[in-house]
């Protein structure tokens, strides 16, 4: 017993040390999820905050209402409690679509979170079977932190908080005016204080499957002054390919006027069950009827060639008629390979 509280002692002393030292903001929530209309937020104080052992006095907020927690819902540091529409003492809507979720009491904390199509978010709205989990960044060398709100494929609610088991990936080619592959050029992903680089290869190829889902200004930059900046959004266990084919001449004197083309391929949701969106994008000098997206089996088999007419586009594939698996998705113009992608369909 006496073991036990000189351990407790230590940890608080350490958690007490930690905050006081360096005061910061203090955030409970940890991950949300949606089924149908029903809504589940997890709570968790997983830098032993201690601010609240109980919900008395604390309220939960959307951008429709806000709503007190019942009395004697108990909280504890290291614990991740899930909650929904019973712990409150009347409704709450939350849009699925998009939504301001703030936690809080009146006097000693408040937290929030934002996603899908309101200013502040940088990530989309979750697809059916998504969550959105909060990650605990850390500035380097330091013990300030930021958020991120990012998706997650495999929803966790009462375990892992402040954590994600599933990544999306980025990769892609870089040419020069000769359509040449341009060595080093740089690609910058970035969301808030969040900033990831990668460089391409000799042949100027990129790639980065370790990405959080989410949403992420593109930084393309060809030395020694060629520049492009791009939205793009990247979704776990997905594949999102670009093809940049720049202005940039190595025998020649480069200009500020980038990428003149880029063409783009992605599936969404992904793993999906049993249709998916499929969104791509051509380059400025490649002629559409020249092109076309294929579908084809773990077997090579090509199950399906959808004809293209426009330059940027969308639309549903139905797999309800086959099997679980992994299908490869390739987008192809003159039978050469722009971008591909693969997704899972899990029935």
């Amino acid at each position: 017993m006496k073991i036990v509280k000189i351990i407790f002692f230590i940890f608080v002393f350490f958690a007490f040390s930690k905050l006081s030292s360096n005061p910061l903001i203090p955030y409970f929530i940890s991950e949300i999820y949606f089924e149908e209309e029903n809504w589940f937020i997890e709570l968790s104080d997983e830098l032993f905050f201690g601010l609240i052992t109980n919900f008395d006095d604390c309220f939960l907020a959307s951008q429709s209402d806000t709503v007190a927690f019942n009395n004697g819902i108990e909280f504890a540091i290291l614990y991740a409690l899930v909650v929904d529409q019973s712990f409150l003492q009347d409704s709450l809507y939350i849009d699925p679509a998009g939504d301001r979720i703030k936690f809080f009491n009146n006097e000693e904390f408040y937290d929030e979170v934002v996603f899908g199509n309101l200013p502040g978010s940088g990530v989309n709205a979750p697809q059916a079977g998504q969550s959105l989990a909060r990650i605990v960044r850390y500035y380097d060398m330091s013990t300030e932190y930021f958020l991120l709100l990012v998706k997650e494929n495999s929803p966790s609610l009462g375990e892992l908080p402040y954590q994600v088991t599933t990544w999306g990936t980025i990769s892609g080619y870089v040419y020069d005016i000769n359509e040449d592959p341009v060595t080093g050029a740089l690609i910058k992903l970035t969301q808030g204080a969040y900033q990831l680089e990668m460089n391409s290869n000799d042949n100027g190829y990129f790639f980065n499957d370790n990405l959080y889902g989410m949403n992420y200004q593109l930084e393309l930059r060809v030395p020694p002054t060629v520049t492009e900046y791009l939205d793009i959004t990247i979704e776990p266990d997905s594949t999102s390919t670009f093809v940049f084919n720049t202005n940039y001449d190595p025998d020649g004197i480069a200009t500020n006027e980038i990428v003149k083309i880029n063409s783009y391929l992605t599936a969404i949701p992904n793993p999906f069950n049993p249709s998916t969106l499929i969104e791509y994008n051509l380059a400025e000098n490649i002629n559409s009827n020249e092109c076309a997206i294929e579908i084809y089996n773990v077997k090579g088999q090509r199950l399906t060639k959808i004809p293209l007419t426009s330059r940027s586009s969308s639309f549903i594939w139905q797999a309800e008629n086959q099997p679980s698996g992994v299908y490869y998705i390739s987008l192809n113009h003159r039978n050469k390979e722009l971008a591909q992608t693969k997704a899972t369909l899990l029935k």
